[in-house]
């Protein structure tokens, strides 16, 4: 398919897909990332979807896709928003794609890919605002 920009689509293992873009654009690309038995295409213009308000002030969000544990989501949040410090039992990926975020442990310009482990924790904000995707509860738990 021919997508513009502002798509969240996801092919399944055994798809057939050429990627393909006449002015060049910048994808993201997570391979192996499906249960077995997840068979679900998905395409979702994420500029024509409703974004909703989180109980984090300045923070909203624009669900993606969610399965079991796992969780795939936009966020967008204004200049100033934080989050107190919290945990990700299952882990947690972030991909920068508009604005700034930091935390204690760096600061995280447009186009940078986070990848916390389990049981992992920090305390973000964003000094100027930002958009995020976030993926969390897809990684094996820390704790057996």
């Amino acid at each position: 398919g021919d997508f513009p920009a502002g798509m969240y689509v996801r092919n399944p293992p055994g798809s057939h897909h050429q990627p393909h873009s006449d002015e060049g654009c910048t994808i993201l690309v997570k391979l192996r990332q499906f249960d077995p038995d997840d068979d679900q295409y998905l395409r979702i213009n994420c500029h024509d979807s409703p974004w909703q308000d989180t109980d984090q002030t300045g923070i909203e969000l624009l669900p993606l896709f969610a399965r079991g544990s796992e969780q795939i989501a936009l966020q967008r949040w204004a200049a100033g928003s934080q989050i107190e410090l919290h945990d990700h039992p299952r882990g947690e990926e972030i991909y920068v794609l508009e604005g700034e975020l930091a935390d204690e442990h760096g600061r995280y310009p447009a186009g940078t890919w986070l990848r916390q482990p389990a049981a992992s924790a920090h305390a973000p904000f964003s000094k100027s605002g930002c958009t995020l995707y976030i993926k969390v509860g897809h990684l094996p738990s820390a704790i057996r």
